[in-house]
């Protein structure tokens, strides 16, 4: 053998003894010199090339034994090359000189490499929590009982880890990942998720010629605006627990009581009303005394107290908040507060009605043995806020209006 074809063959053998799994397809060469294929046989993966090259001044040919490939003649320094699509042995010869043979081997490539990916689920999910790894493909696990996974066979890419579990939020949501080894320490920490609050009904009926079409309305934590059915039925669904406020209203009825307060933690029925044709208000209060005081100063500081006398027309009933009657004043175009029946607590005489909160007070006294009936107003608001709609002049004088059940009046404070 030439040394020219001895340092070929010497630069090929690397090429021969590398591994089957390669990244990208490779070219192994062969050399006909001395009229012989140097080497004889080559193994290579499916998807790699084998270049032949004559280096004999005489005309060659690399021509399949089972005509899978053939190069034709080739003369001095061609080269004929030929890619494999699929695995097995093929055997091939000169076609000038038979006894010139060699065979190239092909064996399935490899699967590309795979990795695995593992953690920890910490908290109340622990155990249990399905673990997906999301990308080119799906691959997933479930935690332990100790909140250990390992996710197995995940190829090189790009993908992300998502934790999953009903009834349970985890932090962070999924970690993204740029795989091409494996990893470990992707933790997720576990969150469970408190169950919705409970929600209750209330449900009622309106008798008597309002029945049908009142509207009710249930304030509260949640508002609801309803109107009765035919029979008078209604119905406030899905409400969160806490205090609510029941109101029916309909022009020329009034309602027995007037309003219904409820502190709801269960569902409640039987919440009903009585309807009746609404007396009409007219001024049949005769102000016998009306004093008025307005303080502003900044606003949620200004304050304004009331102390008025009344004389009821003994033509009209007498008002009484046991039958619902509620108590609106109002002071020009900057104040107005309604105290409905079911806020004035009955005092320690009789006829004797109080109102407390945080700013307002209210005494409110009805003498029915007195000629005809009087009614006292001793009312004050403190820390409100009288100029949100624009100035107010302390000093001037100002129209007040008392409606307390079927009775109203009007009177200037200066008057």
């Amino acid at each position: 053998m030439s040394r020219r074809a001895l340092l070929f063959v010497t630069t090929l053998i690397p090429a021969m003894l590398l591994p089957a799994a390669r990244a990208t397809a490779a070219t192994v060469d062969v050399a006909i010199s001395g009229f012989a294929f140097s080497p004889s046989s080559v193994q290579i993966n499916v998807g790699d090339t084998v270049r032949w090259t004559n280096s004999d001044s005489a005309a060659h040919t690399v021509t399949s034994d089972t005509s899978a490939f053939g190069s034709g003649t080739l003369s001095q320094n061609q080269t004929f090359s030929f890619t494999f699509t699929s695995a097995g042995t093929f055997p091939y010869h000169c076609g000038f000189h038979p006894g010139m043979t060699g065979s190239v081997s092909v064996q399935s490539a490899p699967p590309p490499p795979t990795h695995t990916v593992s953690g920890t689920v910490t908290g109340p999910a622990a155990p249990g929590t399905l673990i997906s790894v999301v990308g080119s493909v799906t691959r997933t696990a479930t935690t332990a009982a100790d909140g250990t996974y390992t996710v197995v066979n995940v190829p090189t890419g790009s993908f992300s880890v998502q934790p999953s579990k009903a009834g349970f939020t985890f932090t962070p949501a999924s970690t993204p990942l740029n795989i091409s080894a494996s990893v470990t320490g992707i933790d997720f920490s576990s969150t469970a998720v408190p169950p919705p609050p409970p929600l209750f009904s209330i449900s009622g009926k309106v008798t008597g010629p309002a029945a049908s079409g009142t509207s009710v309305s249930v304030t509260g934590p949640a508002t609801r605006l309803l109107t009765t059915a035919p029979n008078g039925t209604y119905l406030a669904s899905n409400l969160p627990a806490g205090t609510y406020l029941v109101l029916p209203t309909r022009t020329g009825f009034s309602f027995t009581p007037a309003s219904l307060e409820i502190d709801l933690s269960a569902s409640v029925a039987n919440q009903d009303f009585i309807s009746a044709p609404a007396a009409a208000v007219g001024a049949s209060l005769t102000v016998a005394l009306l004093k008025l005081r307005v303080s502003t100063k900044l606003p949620d500081r200004d304050s304004l107290s009331l102390r008025a006398t009344f004389v009821p027309d003994p033509a009209t009933p007498f008002p009484d908040p046991a039958m619902g009657d509620a108590l609106t004043i109002e002071v020009d175009d900057f104040f107005t507060r309604t105290l409905l029946a079911t806020d004035l607590v009955p005092g320690k005489k009789p006829g004797q009605f109080t109102f407390r909160d945080e700013t307002t007070k209210l005494k409110l006294t009805m003498l029915t043995s007195a000629p005809g009936g009087v009614i006292t107003i001793k009312f004050s608001v403190k820390r409100t806020d009288l100029q949100a709609s624009g100035p107010v002049d302390p000093a001037a004088p100002h129209a007040v209006r008392v409606v307390f059940g079927a009775h109203e009046a009007s009177a200037g404070s200066g008057s």
